[in-house]
């Protein structure tokens, strides 16, 4: 066991399955009721599909709002195998493993949140967010001035985080079923890669 390594897993993607089928669902029982027009949805679809970094609009935000005061984030579900491999990482890296998620709403949000990971993964050495679709680049920075002699690895489905942190000069495991780790297991546990 290498003592001097840090992980920060992402949420979505790696520990938990894509955000697109509950926001889909979520998004479109808002559109069936009229509470939101299709172009909107539409929008609003292209935006978390493709993890689209930018400033929200007014419309945009406000469903995005209901998305996470209902706490939808939250019910997710967690993708096959994830739960074993995050206890297993933390058992091989006590006080070392971090989350680092773009799901940043509010303060009562992101205690509900925190706390669901924290008693999902008893032992995490943190969790912390930004702003959806925000840059997590000021997150892996703080973590490698911390600890200068650790070796940090990120762990990220989005290629712009993984450039974010090959940017920082740190270790990436990308999870892309086609260029990188197809799951989180297979990043730390699998085939070997170079």
């Amino acid at each position: 066991m290498d003592k001097n390594v840090r992980i920060v897993l992402d949420s979505n993607g790696v520990i938990q399955r894509h955000a697109v089928c509950t926001a889909r669902r979520f998004f479109l029982g808002l559109l069936l009721r009229g509470k939101m027009t299709p172009a909107v949805y539409l929008r609003l679809m292209r935006r978390v599909r493709g993890n689209i970094a930018g400033k929200m609009n007014a419309e945009e935000t406000k469903y995005i709002t209901e998305f996470y005061v209902q706490n939808r984030h939250i019910q997710i579900p967690l993708i096959r195998g994830a739960r074993r491999t995050v206890n297993r990482l933390i058992a091989d890296h006590p006080g070392r493993v971090y989350i680092c998620s773009a799901n940043a709403f509010s303060a009562e949000s992101d205690a509900i949140y925190r706390n669901w990971f924290m008693k999902t993964f008893p032992g995490l050495a943190g969790v912390h967010f930004v702003p959806a679709f925000s840059t997590k680049g000021d997150f892996y920075r703080q973590i490698h001035e911390k600890y200068p002699h650790d070796r940090v690895i990120v762990v990220d489905d989005a290629k712009r985080h993984i450039d974010e942190a090959t940017a920082l000069g740190l270790d990436t495991r990308w999870i892309d079923k086609h260029n990188g780790y197809k799951n989180l297991h297979d990043a730390f546990y699998g085939r070997v890669r170079e």
